[in-house]
């Protein structure tokens, strides 16, 4: 799908200017921060106004060739419609099941043939908002460099160059993907247990430490698969066209929910840890998502379910808690933002959430089980976070949240459990997205892309804990 990043255009809507090559949104001429990939979907939405653009379309132009969870773009517009409509005006439609359409009077500016600039040049565009005096911000545009034609001598040598290029690069393809050994442990300490063109993600640990089960689009849309510990034995369990995604073992060890579209809808299923027994757990009409998070007694599961699959209401995610076998569901949240990706604590007695309440970053609060106590933890954080694992006696808390320097870098902190004593304890260099712990293993498991596409990998967390 074509973007506007090479158009050289400039965008203006309502109160926005939107600038792709600068990667800059102004908001009444004032910079609006967003994260890479909430910029990339914004971009896609503007490229594509007033068309449907299916949700498979989205993710692959914003993920390129990287198989992620949809809730990643569900949590992307979420964000962007608490930013935009700003005054009631629903500028992103959705349609259920489908996709998304925006809707607004988008004008373009071309740098390349409505204005005469060169490097460097700034244009000055004018907002005027009602009521308010005109403002001017001032955008620095970098028009397109112009290539000059090739000799046919310089094209000679171009032609072999790249001839002796794509025979190196053949080689190291066959070399690095079929004939590498496994597990190799790589720069941070991370152990590689994945190594398949395919991409692997949402890790998910078995009680005891033994085993990780995640999802892999190798065999077709996303199914999910069981490996040891140590990357060997790989064992699919699932076999549908649909995605299916977010395995989370059950305590005793015997059973795995997962979340799935093979019946058209978002639903929770549940199956024995050979893929037999496969059954399906919720009958709603909107989606039922995972990750899930069991009880500490295996008798009852958090998950977040939507208010609905059309507008406004498809990302007002609230958390839920059901019976294992799917009965007695009950309604924890009722904020209307986004509230989901639950965390039971060891002793039962809270469930942390993942909420979109506040305008610019996502934040973790807590809830009991009955739905009362909602409190928001009171971390030292000022951007983003989310937690994803209790350590096993309850007392502290990891979660992954931005650093002070780059927004969206996915790093590594632990804290207690009443968000106080926050720190980092990683420097990850590459994109690292679903993260799960093991108190039995004392490892984290890790999706990231640092093979140039989603793998799974180990991280060893027995220095990092305090007990």
């Amino acid at each position: 799908m074509e973007t506007p990043d090479n158009k050289g255009f400039i965008y203006e809507f309502d109160k926005f200017v939107l600038d792709p090559r600068e990667r800059l949104l102004l908001a009444d001429g004032k910079p609006v921060h967003l994260t890479d990939k909430v910029f990339d979907t914004l971009v896609v939405l503007i490229e594509n106004n007033d068309r449907l653009v299916t949700k498979d379309e989205m993710m692959a132009a914003i993920w390129d060739e990287s198989f992620v969870e949809e809730s990643n773009l569900a949590k992307n517009i979420s964000r962007l419609r608490r930013i935009l409509n700003t005054d009631g005006t629903q500028l992103i439609e959705t349609l259920p099941k489908r996709g998304y359409r925006f809707r607004a009077d988008v004008k373009q500016i071309d740098s390349s043939t409505s204005l005469v600039v060169r490097r460097d040049t700034k244009v000055k565009i004018t907002h005027t908002v009602e009521g308010e005096p005109a403002a001017d911000t001032e955008h620095r545009l970098v028009p397109p460099v112009r290539q000059l034609p090739a000799r046919n001598s310089d094209l000679r040598i171009l032609f072999s160059v790249i001839g002796l290029l794509l025979i190196i690069g053949s080689g190291t393809f066959l070399y690095f993907f079929l004939y590498r050994p496994k597990p190799i442990t790589v720069v941070g300490g991370l152990t590689n247990l994945t190594s398949n063109v395919a991409e692997d993600s949402t890790p998910g640990w078995s009680p005891d430490g033994s085993k990780i089960a995640f999802t892999s689009n190798r065999d077709g849309a996303g199914d999910i698969y069981l490996m040891d510990a140590d990357g060997s034995d790989v064992v699919r369990l699932t076999y549908t066209p649909a995605r299916e995604t977010s395995p989370v073992w059950s305590p005793d060890g015997k059973k795995i929910i997962f979340d799935s579209e093979r019946d058209g809808n978002r639903e929770l299923y549940i199956m024995n840890i050979d893929g037999s027994g496969q059954t399906r757990l919720t009958f709603n009409p909107t989606a039922d998502a995972g990750a899930v998070s069991f009880s500490p007694d295996g008798k009852r599961i958090a998950f977040a379910r939507n208010a609905s699959n059309e507008g406004q209401a498809a990302f007002n995610y609230d958390i839920y808690t059901m019976n294992v076998d799917g009965s007695d569901v009950r309604q924890l949240t009722t904020d209307s933002e986004f509230d989901a990706e639950p965390i039971w604590s060891p002793d039962g007695t809270k469930i942390l959430f993942t909420s979109g309440r506040e305008r610019m970053y996502f934040k973790i609060y807590s809830v009991n089980p009955d739905g009362s106590g909602e409190t928001k933890l009171m971390t030292n954080s000022s951007s983003g976070e989310s937690a994803f694992s209790f350590t096993s006696d309850g007392k502290q808390i990891f979660c992954i949240g931005d650093t002070p320097e780059k927004v969206g870098s996915n790093q590594i902190y632990l804290m207690n459990a009443d968000g106080t004593d926050r720190r980092q304890i990683t420097s990850f260099t590459n994109k690292m997205y679903r993260f799960t712990f093991s108190p039995a293993a004392k490892q984290f498991a890790i999706s990231g892309n640092g093979d140039g596409n989603f793998e799974i990998y180990t991280m060893d967390a027995s220095n990092l804990l305090k007990n």
